[in-house]
């Protein structure tokens, strides 16, 4: 039996009559799939790594983290990379790079994103002051239900702030929203707007109404209104009592101590029935609430 021919091809060593054969189409595939594995291991780990990292206040390991995966789409990563820049963590403070990244979540539905960017373009914070697209963004988020849009559109409607007029119906209705979902600064804008008469027609009662909702859920300026309401009820004895339980309420927070304390002492001096100072030692929230307060919330 003849032995093969053998010949010499850039230093290998070939058999004439047996060419080796050339790899499958799957085996010339595998380098680029096991690539592919790591790219989406990489994508799909990459946000809760960062999240936790950041957690952690690992900020420098988690924002390059977050930026492959808001790279990749992820509207939460590119939330909190942009809130990232703004707080300048893990890098300078940048606010375009976070107006930016803002932008891209709130394309994708992010409505804290579109509340973020929505209070930029009204300070002109990142990007140049834009009261409409503001207003856009806003209730954009507000729509969702974000409680932070829901009262600042209320306010600004409200207020005149900022480039945006007075609608004292845009802001009952933003007011309204918020009151509903028992957002307490929502529930004191509205009352507030209800007792001033100024945009929209003046309703006492519905003002006591949501006053009382947000002071009883501890709302300051709530619980000093109320008091004033109360006080300003003349010649009624759950007016004045009311009065006293309020505005001792107001008088143990921060923001309305020095005013609700004022108030209090003219209300004792007048009214030398209510013990103010065996009172004022006693229950919190209720102890003394008149008839029309004890209404089931």
């Amino acid at each position: 039996m003849p032995f093969p021919k053998i010949r010499i091809t850039y230093g290998l060593l070939t058999e004439s009559h047996s060419p080796m054969p050339s790899p499958s189409m799957p085996v010339r595939l595998r380098p680029f799939a096991l690539f592919g594995v790591l790219v989406v291991a990489l994508l799909y780990f990459s946000y809760p790594s960062a999240l936790r990292l950041h957690n952690a206040g690992h900020f420098l390991l988690a924002r390059p983290l977050y930026l492959i995966s808001a790279v990749a789409g992820n509207d939460r990563a590119q939330h909190n990379l942009a809130t990232m820049h703004m707080e300048g963590e893990g890098g300078p403070y940048n606010p375009t790079a976070a107006a930016y990244w803002y932008a891209r979540a709130a394309r994708q539905g992010s409505d804290l994103s579109a509340a973020s960017l929505g209070e930029m373009y009204l300070e002109g914070v990142g990007v140049d002051a834009d009261p409409e697209k503001a207003i856009a963004l806003l209730e954009q988020a507000a729509g969702t239900g974000n409680e932070d849009s829901i009262i600042l559109l209320g306010k600004l409607y409200s207020g005149d702030i900022d480039g945006v007029r007075k609608n004292g119906e845009k802001a009952r209705d933003w007011y309204q929203q918020g009151a509903e979902r028992n957002f307490p600064a929502a529930q004191y804008g509205l009352a507030k707007l209800l007792a001033s008469g100024e945009l929209v027609p003046r309703n006492l009662p519905q003002a006591e109404f949501w006053y009382l909702k947000a002071a009883r859920r501890g709302h300051a300026q709530a619980q000093l209104e109320l008091g004033l309401l109360y006080m300003n009820q003349r010649g009624s004895t759950a007016g004045v009592k009311g009065a006293h339980v309020w505005l001792t309420e107001a008088s143990r927070q921060k923001e309305t101590a020095s005013e609700a304390q004022s108030h209090l002492s003219t209300l004792c001096r007048h009214n030398p029935a209510l013990k103010c100072e065996r009172a004022a030692q006693g229950p919190t929230l209720g102890a003394l609430l008149p008839p029309s307060a004890r209404r089931s919330l």
